[in-house]
Parts: C-alpha cells; structure tokens; sequence
C-alpha cells in the first residue's frame, strides 16, 4: 500500500524539485538502517519491530522534526491529528505525518538525542524533558517549572498560558536560534469549566480528584483520564470533550504566541491520545492512555501545521549554555503530577 504522505502535488513538486527525490530515499534508508541496527533477537523486541514495519509500511516513514524547515516549532502534548484537524482555526496548511514516539519519552529520545543542534532552543513545559533529554544536544534548555521545587499542587506552571509567557519572555534573547515550545496540553490533567464541571458532580458522588502522591482510596483519583481508565467513572463521551477544550484552550495561547514569532512556524504534536477506542487497546486492555511502542493511528498520526512568512530569521549555532542539575526525587514529583507514576 503507498503511504498516505505520497500525494500527487508532492509527485509534481518533486519533479520540479529533483533533491526531494533524494531527500525521501535518505529518509527511508535512515528509518530502514536504524530499526535494523536496534534489533537485538529478544522475542519481544522482534514483535516490536514487526509492528513497527507494518505499521511504517502502511502509513510511511515518521518525521523527523529536527530535519525539516522551520524557525519555530510549536509541540502539542498528546494532540491527535484528528481532532486537531477540526478545531484548529489558525492559517496554514495542514498535513499529517507520523511520529517517532506513542509517548514524549519516544519523541524526546528519537529526534533530539542522536545529534547536535547549538542552534535551537528548547522551551518545556514537558517533565519528561528532566527524565530524558541529553540537555547538551541544544544551545540551552528553559522549563516553564522549577524542577528542584516542583511538587504536586504546582500544576499551574504548566499551564498553557504559563509556557507562552516564558516562550514570550525569551524570545527576544535567542532570535538568532531556532526555538521549540513544548506545550503541555491537551494533555491531562484537563483544564477548563467541562472538566471542572465533572469534578464536582464527581465530588458530590463522593469521588474525589487529589495531586498528592502516596496511598489513596479507591474512590480517590489523580485526574478524570485515570477515572475514564480504571472504573469507568468518566465516560468515553465525556473524557472527549475534556480533550477538546484543551485542545482548543492550548490552541488559544499559541495564537497569541504567533503574534510574537517571526519566521516560519510549524504546529505539530509528540504523539496522540487514545480515548476509548477499543478495537487499540493493547494487551493490558488501557483506551485511554498512550502507552510506549504502539503503532496505531490515534498515538501516531499527528498534525504538521505550517504557517509560513515573508521573513526568516538569520540562525546561527552557539556553545551551549551549562545545564542545571536535576534530581530524580523533583523529576519523580513531577511525572506523579501528571499521572505517570503511582
């Protein structure tokens, strides 16, 4: 089957542009060379890779972000193309591509910690930046959190809004680099009235949403996905629309962010979200989560929004910047925040 990335205007464009032809073959000997080189004959990783190849061999090769054009890369967490695809209203053009991670580990790991780029900066509201970045590939690395004070009651310092301030801030400072804005949302815990909403109906039911971590009773939860997941206290339907008004809040801060970039600007997510569709479940039944390594088009797909401009900034690489020490009790607090660890 030909991959959904193969259209006929990219056939012309490349006949008018004959480097293309070759770009797309280096891309696929890349993605060829490097899932053979990572095979090690583990069962288990031999299934993997099997899935991995149908998977790529249906749907095409994933994208490599820090290969392609753009001065300005805004990161979603957790965005699926789908939903974005109807309720993004910005100007651009929109495609879809694959990504090389179902979690933000996978993304982190495979596009950033295999090269050098002294001339971006990444700008995270993403813990898992502290658990797996190599902080030394960028010229320097800003949280939108205090990773040494972090604890679980601090979730507004990744708020949307929290990061487009910060990416605002330091934009001025590095407008000689390429900037990356790794966005929290739509990511849970969700924001916004619907899923206040449903907290308190919850609450009044005696079911209650708590940040801490430690022991907790059963009727007690971190956030409504891990409701929706264990007890099907949040309904597939309802968990849906907690998502899409994080996708539309978190689409609403980058608006706003755009009016302070210049250059070309291009919207994309790590990886999507799966909310209730049974037919992907993987072998420990979760619809509601993204677990690592699964090759299916809700974590998978995701949006390639370009916005472009008439002006480009002039980048140029740099020494980078000493990274901060990080501990992992802060990095532990943090993934307990979002509901990675128990």
């Amino acid at each position: 089957m030909i991959p959904d990335r193969y259209t006929t205007d990219n056939l012309i464009q490349a006949f008018h542009e004959p480097s293309k032809f070759l770009e797309e073959c280096s891309r696929i000997f890349e993605w060829v060379r490097t899932g053979v080189k990572k095979q090690r004959r583990k069962p288990r990783d031999f299934r993997r890779l099997t899935r991995q190849y149908r998977f790529h061999h249906t749907h095409g090769p994933p994208v490599s972000v820090m290969e392609e054009d753009w001065d300005n890369l805004i990161i979603l967490d957790a965005c699926r193309f789908d939903i974005f695809e109807e309720h993004c209203t910005l100007e651009g053009q929109l495609t879809r591509v694959i990504s090389h991670g179902s979690t933000s580990s996978e993304f982190i790991d495979k596009n950033f910690n295999h090269g050098t780029f002294h001339d971006t900066v990444y700008i995270s509201a993403n813990p898992h930046t502290d658990r797996t970045l190599d902080e030394s590939v960028f010229h320097a690395v800003i949280r939108s959190y205090n990773k040494d004070t972090f604890t679980d009651r601090e979730l507004d310092e990744l708020h949307p809004e929290r990061i487009r301030q910060i990416a605002t801030e330091q934009y001025s400072n590095y407008n000689d680099k390429r900037i990356i804005v790794h966005f929290m949302q739509p990511h849970a815990p969700y924001l916004g009235p619907h899923a206040e909403n449903i907290r308190k109906r919850l609450s009044e039911e005696g079911i209650e949403f708590v940040r801490q971590a430690g022991e907790r009773p059963d009727s007690v939860y971190k956030h409504l996905m891990e409701a929706a997941r264990q007890d099907d206290v949040v309904d597939s339907e309802s968990l849906q629309t907690c998502y899409v008004e994080n996708v539309n809040i978190v689409l609403r801060e980058v608006e706003k962010l755009l009016q302070t970039f210049d250059g070309k600007t291009v919207v994309t997510a790590d990886h999507g979200e799966m909310l209730g569709e049974p037919e992907q479940a993987p072998s420990n039944g979760d619809v509601f989560s993204h677990p690592g390594q699964m090759y299916v088009p809700e974590l998978r797909y995701v949006p390639w929004f370009v916005i472009e401009s008439e002006t480009r900034r002039r980048i140029r690489p740099e020494e980078p910047v000493q990274p901060e020490a990080v501990t992992k009790e802060s990095v532990d607090r943090q993934l307990r925040a979002l509901g990675y660890k128990p």
